[in-house]
């Protein structure tokens, strides 16, 4: 599976929230430091860890939630794009 993929299929919103449009996935992917033209095709079993936290961010972030809890090495993450 892609990241494309990964972020626009995996549902983790619940209470009926869509999908992430795939426009959005490129929206998303580069809002947490990744080229969406190189990530959104890369396999994403073959990242790095700190790509597939990105990834997970993504994906959280796709829901449009007000909330995002985070421990704090996954915080300090996004301050390094």
């Amino acid at each position: 599976m892609t990241v494309g993929d990964n972020v626009v299929r995996f549902r983790v919103c619940g209470n009926g929230i869509p999908n992430a449009s795939r426009k959005r996935v490129g929206e998303l992917l580069e809002l947490v430091g990744l080229d969406s033209a190189e990530y959104r095709i890369a396999i994403h079993t073959k990242l790095s860890g700190g790509q597939r936290q990105r990834v997970g961010f993504a994906r959280a972030l796709a829901c449009r939630s007000a909330v995002l809890l985070m421990d704090e090495r996954s915080a300090r993450l996004m301050d390094h794009p």
